[in-house]
């Protein structure tokens, strides 16, 4: 394989995720901009646990985790740990953002 195909094979699994982590945000929050926040104080919440989901999906499948045996199963169970340890901080963002709007 050439260089440059694997410099498109590297910057588009780099891309692929965070535009999967907009895609969220965008069904969760149907607006296109995650970097406006909302006039309205009531959608608040919702924006930044959008956000905060984008950037978690993005940030944790973007990682390069490729095991050494080829441990697919481990390699899985990684990602869905980082997943939870980067989406809890959101989830208490939320609550204490939603209580604070109520």
């Amino acid at each position: 394989m050439s260089n440059s195909g694997i410099v498109l094979i590297g910057f588009a699994g780099t891309l692929i995720p965070y535009f999967v982590g907009w895609f969220v945000f965008r069904f969760i929050t149907k607006q296109n901009n995650p970097f406006k926040k909302p006039i309205e104080v009531e959608k608040r919440p919702r924006w930044f646990l959008a956000l905060w989901t984008g950037l978690g999906i993005g940030a944790v499948f973007s990682m390069p985790l490729v095991g050494m045996d080829g441990d697919i199963l481990g390699e899985t169970v990684v990602r869905i740990a980082f997943f939870i340890i980067f989406f809890i901080p959101g989830l208490i963002g939320y609550w204490l953002y939603r209580r604070k709007v109520k």
